[in-house]
């Protein structure tokens, strides 16, 4: 229901839109991300992110994690690092930015499990010849 409301602010005129800023197209990916849509919620978050400066800036490090999370949700772990290590930067919050650490180690954790594993066999061939 709240993103049909969304959606239908999304629709007025760039002039009303711009009144939103960054926090329409953030809370509609928000809202995309709780129905599990991760990349429609990619595409809002890209769009919040276009904004400029002072809009984002009230969305501070939610943004980024936020996207990373989508990103995750995708599977693109290496680019949830990058989104998630920019929220990190961002964050003033002691408290939170051990969560965030906490996420970082996770998704490089991800990225480490992802990686091919070497053929043991070609391997052990490579070493006795």
């Amino acid at each position: 229901d709240a993103l049909r409301h969304f959606e239908k602010a999304w629709q007025m005129d760039e002039k009303d839109k711009k009144a939103f800023g960054a926090t329409l197209p953030f809370n509609m990916g928000l809202a995309q991300s709780n129905l599990g849509n991760n990349e429609k919620a990619l595409r809002h978050f890209e769009e919040a992110d276009q904004m400029d400066e002072k809009d984002k800036k009230v969305l501070g490090a939610t943004l980024p994690f936020n996207m990373g999370l989508a990103q995750s949700n995708l599977g693109n772990h290496e680019k949830a690092l990058r989104h998630f290590e920019e929220a990190w930067q961002m964050e003033t919050d002691e408290q939170e930015k051990v969560k965030l650490q906490e996420q970082i180690d996770l998704t490089k954790k991800q990225i480490r499990d992802n990686q091919p594993k070497p053929n043991n066999k070609k391997w052990f061939q490579l070493l006795w010849r």
